[in-house]
């Protein structure tokens, strides 16, 4: 009786150990959850410009007047105006600062550059709208991109047609032949009478 205890305890305990595949199967689910959650400001863009940018933009001191330390004074800008465009990272001012190929450009300066990662994440959080927090709102404005041709589009147009204007006066050149050259047909067998091709080249 005690001896089938034991093996029955050791049976259990076999079967609630997690194998490796089983492990890394939870490990790579949660991997790519993280890379497909939606960055927000709170959570992934504040840190990092909390190692990198608040030196220089920070509540102490503004350069080009661009203060980083909250979310409202991030969105507010500087004296360049606006830093980052929602939906539009190649068009935010942040973007291509940090991703600027010339190293006296490049922000933060005199330091190394922000790690891919790093860099990646802000680029996904403005092609992302902008987001607060987790559960935060996206700021990017969806694309409409139904056409709609005008009423009219199949009208014809009103008075004469355009036609452009201050064109140099054109002189034609003299026609050498008093007549145009006429194809033969040799399939059909149609022929130029030897009087018109003699009236051609005369």
């Amino acid at each position: 009786m005690q001896h089938s205890q034991m093996i029955a305890g050791a049976i259990l305990v076999v079967c609630l150990i997690p194998t490796a595949d089983t492990c890394g199967q939870e490990k790579t689910t949660e991997d790519k959850t993280a890379q497909s959650a939606r960055p927000n400001f709170s959570d992934h863009i504040k840190p990092i410009l909390r190692r990198h940018c608040l030196k220089c933009h920070g509540d102490d001191k503004q350069e080009a007047d661009i203060n980083l330390p909250t979310y409202s004074s991030l969105l507010k800008g500087g004296s360049a105006g606006k830093i980052a465009v929602a939906g539009q990272s190649s068009q935010s001012l942040m973007f291509k600062a940090i991703t600027n190929s010339d190293a006296e450009a490049r922000m933060p300066p005199n330091s190394p550059p922000l790690s891919k990662v790093e860099i990646d994440l802000i680029r996904r959080w403005i092609d992302s709208g902008l987001r607060e927090t987790a559960t935060g709102k996206s700021m990017a404005k969806s694309r409409d991109l139904t056409f709609l041709p005008a009423s009219n589009a199949g009208a014809k147009p009103e008075g004469p047609p355009a036609m452009p204007g201050d064109l140099a006066e054109f002189a034609g050149p003299k026609v050498v032949r008093p007549l145009p050259v006429l194809a033969m047909d040799t399939v059909r067998g149609l022929r130029c009478s030897r009087s018109l091709l003699k009236s051609m080249f005369d």
